[in-house]
């Protein structure tokens, strides 16, 4: 994934975590839950929306 601008992806631990993370890097992958987790395991926090 990749931001242009002054954005950012928040990450967190464990998807019960409040402990955010934040980064720039856009290297993600799904786990074996089908979560979208950077290279420390840490999962990407979104917001639902429609297709």
């Amino acid at each position: 994934l990749a931001i242009t601008g002054n954005g950012f992806f928040a990450t967190v631990p464990e998807i019960t975590s409040r402990d955010f993370s934040f980064t720039r890097a856009g290297q993600f992958k799904l786990d074996s839950d089908n979560f979208v987790v950077n290279s420390n395991g840490d999962n990407l926090l979104g917001f639902p929306s429609k297709l």
